[in-house]
């Protein structure tokens, strides 16, 4: 894309934001008591501080373990594994609200009925396959390669 082209589709897309945005505010503060409102900004920053207090130092960690664990592997299987660690993260982060709910008594036995633990655990464990099987691979083409360059080489 030209830079005028991309500098113009910035510009529809910054204005249709800040419209877009305009008019989710307009109608929560016309729509919504105040009590509600209030709720969502108690909601609003605790999600800000749960994010800036435990999710960006976890990611941090995680990367910094990953980086050292994926240290001598191809470049391919570094961004693969990684990829596949945000993967099961998320899905961890999006099942637990489910873990802890069912491991409290509830009325009602239809909601919940599934095994989510066995779940999870079975998700995690096709991503830990998953990422061995992109390493090997990856590692066997790099191998191929650099054998390919010496033997030309010679």
């Amino acid at each position: 894309m030209r830079a005028r082209m991309r500098r113009a589709v910035r510009i529809v897309c910054a204005i249709l934001g800040v419209a877009l945005t305009a008019t989710g505010l307009y109608f929560l503060l016309t729509t919504e008591p105040p009590a509600a409102l209030l709720g969502l900004a108690v909601w609003l920053g605790a999600a800000v501080v749960l994010h800036d207090g435990v999710f960006a130092p976890a990611v941090y960690v995680a990367n910094r373990i990953l980086a050292r664990g994926t240290a001598r592997l191809p470049a391919a299987a570094t961004t693969s594994v990684r990829i596949l660690f945000g993967i099961g993260t998320m899905l961890t982060l999006v099942v637990a609200p489910e873990l802890v709910a069912q491991s409290r008594p509830h009325s009602n036995p239809t909601i919940l009925v599934g095994d989510y633990a066995l779940r999870l655990g079975a998700v995690w464990g096709v991503i830990a396959t998953a990422a061995v099987i992109v390493i090997l691979w990856s590692a066997r083409r790099t191998r191929r390669r650099s054998d390919r360059l010496r033997s030309t080489r010679v």
